[in-house]
C-alpha cells in the first residue's frame, strides 16, 4: 500500500463517519468493487481498530454496484473502478 492510498481510504471513511455524526461509534455500509478487496482487507482491519467503527462491505464487480445503486441500494460509501459503457 501507498501512503497516499492510505489516506485516500481514511477520508472516504470518515466521509461516511460525517454521514451518521462524529462522537459516536457507528457501522459503515460500503460497496466496493472487487478490484480493491485485497487492499482494502489489509486496511480495514486498522481503521476499525483505530476508529470503534464497524465497516460492512458488500463486494462486487462495477458494473453490478452500478446497477444496484442506480436501484436505489443505499450505502454510505461506494468505490469502484473505471467502468466503460458498453456501445453494443
Amino acid at each position: 500500500m501507498t501512503e497516499k492510498f492510505d489516506r485516500y481510504v481514511d477520508r472516504v471513511l470518515r466521509l461516511a463517519v460525517c454521514v451518521h455524526g462524529h462522537g459516536r461509534r457507528v457501522e459503515i455500509k460500503l460497496l466496493a468493487s472487487n478490484a480493491v478487496k485485497e487492499a482494502y482487507g489489509q486496511l480495514l482491519p486498522a481503521y476499525e481498530k483505530a476508529s470503534g467503527n464497524k465497516v460492512t462491505v458488500s463486494w462486487s464487480g462495477t458494473a453490478d454496484i452500478i446497477k444496484r445503486v442506480n436501484g436505489g441500494e443505499i450505502a454510505d460509501a461506494v468505490i469502484i473502478t473505471e467502468c466503460r459503457a458498453s456501445t453494443a
